[in-house]
């Protein structure tokens, strides 16, 4: 079940982040917020989430640099992480995240319904 996974939020935009932690309580998912980009490694490395929501217009850090370093990194290399963004940012980007290693990718703003059927396709077995 996805009650009382982790998931670790990184979101710079105020209204994202309250829907999308809304969303994530009516889940009963437990959360940790991220507002810049900045020291998400080493949070990720403090908090091990189950999954990492990553806003992909941050003001502090590169959110491919960031998916590669928690891919490198052998404690953290196993955690999805979930690239969001706003439609036209998504656009844009969608060829390079398609070729990352960005477990799956979600346009805000995020409904519920397709929040949780992409954290069952991502999480899959660890749900059982």
């Amino acid at each position: 079940m996805l009650n009382n996974s982790l998931a670790l939020v990184v979101e710079d935009d105020a209204l994202s982040l309250i829907a999308i932690t809304s969303l994530l309580k009516r889940m009963r998912i437990n959360f940790k917020r991220n507002t810049t980009g900045a020291q998400v490694i080493q949070q990720a490395r403090d908090i091990h989430p189950d999954f990492i929501l990553l806003d992909m217009d941050l003001p502090a850090g590169d959110p491919f640099a960031i998916c590669e370093a928690i891919h490198a990194d052998p404690t953290l290399r196993d955690i999805p992480v979930i690239a969001t963004g706003d439609a036209n940012v998504m656009l844009k980007l969608m060829p390079r995240i398609r070729s990352s290693q960005f477990a799956g990718y979600m346009a805000k703003p995020v409904c519920q319904q397709d929040l949780d059927g992409l954290l069952h396709s991502v999480l899959g077995a660890r749900l059982a």
